[in-house]
């Protein structure tokens, strides 16, 4: 059984992201979702009670559904979807792991990051391809949280600790250290 107390952090990261929906439906979130661009997504409960959430999102054939898996206290994205299937090449790539993540959100800016690298090579991909380019948010976040988002895009590359910012600033973007 999982434990409550472990995902405190997590379902506490996910509600400041302002793209986690809660429990709405797959046919509540394929709505919201209908007249947005590709790659746009949401994070929402799963409906399946063998996972915690998953992932809507906008691909060029529709609106779709990713679970994401929670295994030995890490989220991973479904391997046995068709849209997070890379093709194999070589028996070493057989042998790697779907990249695991201790946060959601984290998992979520992983695949953001490779999305936008992957969109900026070969544009708006058709067929199966997994594109999480821009959440939808559910409501706008607090100013102060939209600083945060915004100090992080400008800083992700920088280390905090030689970046001329005080203890007391430091300590509040590390408690959400993510730019989406």
């Amino acid at each position: 059984m999982i434990r409550r107390l472990s995902l405190e952090p997590v379902l506490k990261r996910l509600q400041q992201s302002g793209f986690y929906y809660g429990s709405i439906t797959a046919i509540q979130a394929k709505t919201l979702l209908q007249d947005q661009a590709v790659g746009k997504f949401l994070v929402r409960d799963s409906s399946d009670t063998r996972h915690l959430f998953t992932i809507t999102l906008v691909t060029s054939n529709g609106v779709t559904n990713i679970r994401i898996i929670f295994c030995k206290s890490f989220f991973s994205l479904d391997k046995n979807d068709a849209f997070t299937r890379q093709p194999i090449s070589n028996d070493s790539e057989k042998d790697q792991a779907t990249p695991k993540f201790d946060c959601v959100v984290k998992l979520v800016f992983y695949y953001m990051l490779s999305s936008r690298i992957l969109f900026k090579k070969n544009g708006i991909a058709t067929g199966h391809t997994f594109l999480l380019l821009s959440p939808l948010y559910k409501e706008v976040s607090s100013l102060q949280h939209l600083c945060r988002r915004t100090l992080h895009s400008q800083i992700l590359t920088a280390k905090y600790e030689s970046t001329a910012i005080s203890n007391q600033l430091r300590c509040y973007l590390t408690a959400y250290p993510y730019p989406v």
